[in-house]
């Protein structure tokens, strides 16, 4: 049997191999126009739990774990499997003016950088005396290539508008340490706040910080709930503060508008891909009929001619994935998608062939119809 079955399709590709291969090419552009549909969803989510209003924690140590701060950065960054996007430590200098200390690289979901560039790997792991600051500060600089600050000199590696407003309502309004205001809103309004932001090794070896600001990868409620409750009873002593905004509401919204989209996307790829097998079914008519002539038995031909098509539908995925996962880097960088796990990918594609068996019995089924309505 099996070996009939594979002569059948090796015979039929001989004899239509132009349908064959464009059959082949459509299942597997629809496969990857699925799966990129779905991972721009997974993209979009995956930004919006990560903005810092929804991933934030704040952590207001008291004196002795002031002291002691990388503790805190250690114990928070061990309670997730991906670790610390950002922890940002502030020592308040005066009313608008503020030190940082800096770990992580997600600076652009904070500021807006406007010269230069961030700390390298080496900066942030050494603690070389470099700075990255407001855009006044800059400009009231004599040379505006180094910072004198508390008897050292900092190499300035770039500028930023960055705004009191941007850090202020992250925090909630339940802390009892409030550093940032929401300031007035007039022309000179970048002028008015001063950051300078340190790598954390360098921050920690002069400041304490009064106020940790510790941003997750994932905004998940549940993930922040817990993250709060373990900081808290490590450090009873200080006061920890979860997110006051939930990102998974907005995810719900946006998840709403986009299962729309995507399904009317899908149902036009299967409309596509239910015209491709009507064209196969058509061109394979003839040999239907011959089969049921020479006595093959009805279970016999739908056995070989759902057998071929599943063949295709197999190589068409595997083409699919092989693709799309070259393409996948390409796709995220032009925030387009991102890759699925194996089994959400597995998941699709069992969706996507029980819609195709489902139409290919319904074409099956008027074809036999409209071949006995011949016949009589």
């Amino acid at each position: 049997m099996i070996s009939y079955l594979c002569h059948s399709i090796l015979f039929q590709f001989r004899k239509e191999r132009s349908v064959i291969v464009l059959l082949i090419s459509g299942i597997c552009i629809a496969v990857i126009c699925i799966l990129s549909t779905l991972g721009n969803f997974g993209y979009s989510a995956d930004g919006i739990s990560k903005l810092k209003e929804y991933s934030t924690i704040t952590f207001n140590p008291d004196m002795n774990t002031q002291k002691n701060a990388e503790q805190v950065i250690d114990y928070a960054g061990s309670l997730s499997r991906k670790g610390l996007y950002n922890a940002i430590l502030v020592t308040p200098l005066g009313e608008g003016e503020y030190i940082l200390g800096w770990l992580g690289y997600g600076y652009d979901f904070w500021m807006a950088p406007t010269s230069g560039r961030f700390f390298t790997e080496e900066e942030q792991e050494k603690g070389l005396n470099a700075a990255y600051i407001s855009e006044c500060i800059l400009n009231a600089l004599e040379d505006p290539n180094y910072l004198p600050l508390d008897g050292e000199t900092y190499q300035i590696v770039g500028s930023t508008f960055i705004l009191n407003h941007d850090f202020y309502y992250v925090v909630p309004e339940e802390s009892e340490v409030q550093l940032f205001f929401d300031g007035p809103t007039d022309q000179d309004i970048f002028n008015q706040y001063k950051f300078i932001i340190l790598p954390y090794e360098t921050y920690m070896r002069k400041y304490q910080p009064k106020q940790i600001l510790i941003q997750y990868y994932d905004g998940n409620y549940r993930n922040m709930q817990r993250y709060e409750e373990k900081l808290r009873a490590m450090f009873p002593s200080s006061t920890v503060y979860k997110p006051d905004r939930i990102a998974d509401e907005e995810i719900d919204i946006f998840s709403q508008r986009h299962e729309i989209l995507s399904c009317v996307f899908c149902f036009a790829i299967l409309l596509t891909l239910v015209q491709l097998i009507g064209e196969w079914i058509k061109l394979y008519k003839d040999d239907f009929i011959i089969m049921n002539q020479v006595g093959l038995s009805k279970s016999r031909i739908i056995c070989t001619i759902c057998f071929q098509l599943f063949v295709y539908l197999i190589t068409g995925t595997i083409l699919a994935i092989i693709l799309y996962s070259l393409l996948a880097p390409r796709l995220e960088s032009l925030q387009i998608g991102n890759i699925y796990s194996v089994g959400t990918i597995i998941k699709v594609i069992l969706a996507l062939f029980i819609c195709i068996y489902l139409c290919f019995s319904i074409q099956v089924f008027c074809e036999y119809r409209s071949r006995k309505e011949n016949q009589r």
